[in-house]
Order: C-alpha cells, then structure tokens, then sequence
C-alpha cells in the first residue's frame, strides 16, 4: 500500500510540475508579448515625436527666410548699388594706384553682402 500511496504522490507531483512548468512557459510568452508590443509602441512615439521636430524645424526655416526675405533683397540692391558706383579717372599714378584699391575694397564688400544676404 506504501508502494502505491507514493506512486500516487510521485504522480500528483509530476502532474504539479507540469502544469508549474506550463504556467511559467505561458507567463514567458505572454510577458515577452507585452514586452514586444511596449517596444513597438515606445518606438512609433519616437518616431513621430521625431517626425514632429523635423516639420517643427522645417517650419522655424522657412519662416525665418519669409521674414529675412526682404532683408535680403534689401542688401542684394545695396550691393548692386555699391557695384555701379562710378570711380574717376585720375592721371597721378598715386591717385590711380588708391581708386584701384578702392575698386578692390568696393569688390570685396559687394561680394561680403552678396555672401551674408544669401545666409539669410
């Protein structure tokens, strides 16, 4: 009777076990479930919070180019202004050598504003 008391035992035992077993098998997949569907989730949010910035930061950029838009055609006429300025013709070769470097210095600024107006 011992015999078969323990048998009995051993079988209700194993029979835990398993179904011990089963429910840890089935918590797993369910947790690693829940685990992949939060990923899922926290992934689509920072994306679109990525998405976000970049139109938000698309946005800043083209409203500043709006606003600064006649800023910069302000300055462009002002460097083509500076551009037609007439120099005189001098015949002392100091005078010419300072209206040349005057032609150089006017070059360069037109080419200054040219470069800072298209940053705007």
């Amino acid at each position: 009777m011992a015999e078969v008391e323990r048998k009995k035992q051993a079988q209700a035992l194993a029979a835990q076990k398993a179904k011990a077993e089963a429910e840890r098998k089935e918590r797993e997949r369910l947790e690693a479930e829940i685990k992949a569907k939060n990923e899922a989730i926290e992934k689509a949010q920072k994306e679109a919070a990525a998405k976000l910035e970049t139109e938000r930061k698309a946005k800043e950029a083209q409203e500043k180019k709006a606003r600064l838009a006649p800023d910069k055609d302000k300055l462009k006429s002002l460097a083509a202004t500076i551009k037609t300025i007439q120099l005189p013709e001098v015949k002392n070769l100091e005078a010419q050598a300072v209206i040349a470097d005057v032609q150089s210095l006017l070059n360069k600024v037109v080419n200054f504003i040219n470069e800072k107006a298209e940053k705007l």
